[in-house]
């Protein structure tokens, strides 16, 4: 490994999270791999494959911006969406619709870049057919185009049509391929689904983390809305949110080892073993019971993993009781009490006065409520159980059951 090259694509991730932190966020979670072998970049979803020679001659902000530009490939789905699309075209297509977003974030990108006016503001379904048909009438025919049978691109970004030459790839700054097992195999459906589900919980963590430092760049905030709208398993999201949290995560408490050495200052993961977590269930009137079944239900199949005991809370307007559970509490019986109206603040007023502040809060409600309080200090997952209008809390993530 090419110690000097590794180190600058190090202290780019460092820069994105300290001035673009929702790239950066995302960043870190992809696996930096040295691939002497592909021209530029590269990301399936989870690793970040870059080629040294390409590296090097990049200054250090277009580093930051061909990692930008692969977060975007993730963020946006691209190595899932292709579908049966030639994959070079596909790439050119995903590129021209990543590149206005982040010029328009202001990262900068080196001047090969793909970049047109004509294909602002459009995703990569919907820039695709367009250059297919530019191809056609390049090749003054009518059904060869991307999809028949042009050479493939020397190996380097997998079979189909493509370009005739391997530099060709040149100009996709940053290339998106279809994911893996580790057998590498093609993902199943239900892999895929779990891909997906993962990267969407990512990308929320991120806007939120932007968003508060007042951050996240104007452009994204469109993309980020289409993503939150597609459905996300609520069961595997609550269940990926509590293993985050208990077993470990992102912290700057302590910097990771490994690059203190080297001048760059980088979170460290960090064991989040012991400490508490606490259910708070909204019981007002807006509440049915079948909702607090399924929510038990679900607290049951998670907390089944840890060998400790969990705290619920039971609030409506003020809080009105609460349960201690266990991994043994089978079948889990939730003993709701309440049914008056809905507010947030005395629930976390009550839980910060507890003998020790929880690790994380999950709230059970429907969203009708705006008075939130003060943000408690742990992270909070609003699971609600219908999409209400006009939901935007100070704090917290939010998933919503389907």
């Amino acid at each position: 490994m090419n110690q000097a090259i590794f180190d600058k694509m190090t202290k780019a991730r460092t820069q994105l999270l300290l001035k673009y932190p929702f790239f950066g966020s995302i960043a870190l979670r992809l696996d930096m791999k040295e691939d002497p072998e592909c021209l530029t970049m590269w990301t399936d979803g989870k690793s970040l494959g870059y080629s040294p020679d390409f590296v090097e001659k990049l200054e250090q902000e277009e580093v930051r911006g061909v990692i930008g530009h692969e977060v975007l490939h993730v963020v946006s789905l691209h190595f899932l969406r292709e579908g049966d699309r030639d994959h070079y075209t596909w790439n050119m297509a995903g590129d021209y619709a990543v590149n206005y977003l982040l010029e328009e974030s202001g990262l900068r990108l080196p001047p090969s870049r793909l970049r047109s006016a004509r294909f602002d503001g459009m995703n990569a379904e919907a820039i695709y057919p367009k250059l297919v048909r530019d191809r056609e009438e390049e090749n003054g025919s009518s059904g060869q185009g991307p999809q028949g049978k042009d050479k493939g691109p020397g190996g380097v970004g997998g079979p189909g049509g493509g370009p005739e030459k391997k530099d060709d790839w040149s100009r996709v700054i940053g290339e998106v391929r279809k994911p893996t097992d580790t057998n590498g195999n093609p993902l199943s459906p239900a892999e895929e689904k779990e891909a997906e589900a993962e990267i969407k919980v990512a990308i929320k963590q991120a806007a939120m983390v932007a968003k508060k430092a007042g951050k996240l760049p104007g452009g994204l905030e469109r993309l980020i809305d289409e993503i939150a709208e597609a459905k996300i398993n609520w069961k595997e999201a609550l269940s990926r949110f509590l293993t985050e949290r208990i077993r470990d995560d992102y912290s700057w408490r302590s910097p990771n080892p490994r690059y203190v050495q080297r001048g760059f200052y980088l979170p460290c993961l960090q064991s989040e073993s012991i400490g508490e977590v606490v259910f708070a269930v909204d019981t007002s009137g807006s509440i049915r019971q079948n909702e607090i079944n399924e929510m038990g239900a679900e607290i049951q199949g998670v907390l089944g993993t840890w060998d400790r005991d969990f705290t619920v809370v039971y609030a409506d307007a003020r809080v009105q009781g609460e349960q201690e559970i266990s991994r043994y509490d089978f079948p889990l019986n939730l003993k709701p009490v309440g049914g008056g109206g809905t507010k947030y603040a005395p629930t976390f007023d009550h839980i910060g006065k507890m003998d020790k502040m929880p690790i994380c809060i999950i709230y059970l409600t429907d969203g009708v409520c705006h008075d939130f309080g003060t943000e408690p200090g742990c992270q909070v997952l609003w699971v609600l159980t219908t999409k209400p209008t006009n939901w935007d809390p100070p704090f917290g993530e939010t998933i919503t059951l389907n």
